[in-house]
């Protein structure tokens, strides 16, 4: 298991809910 592929994948779920967290914030 690579650790760049977790890093990257680690990455867009913290983008993805972010986008939920500002969503829900508006």
């Amino acid at each position: 298991m690579p650790t760049s592929n977790f890093c990257l994948r680690d990455e867009v779920v913290k983008g993805l809910a972010s986008m939920v967290w500002w969503l829900a914030a508006v």
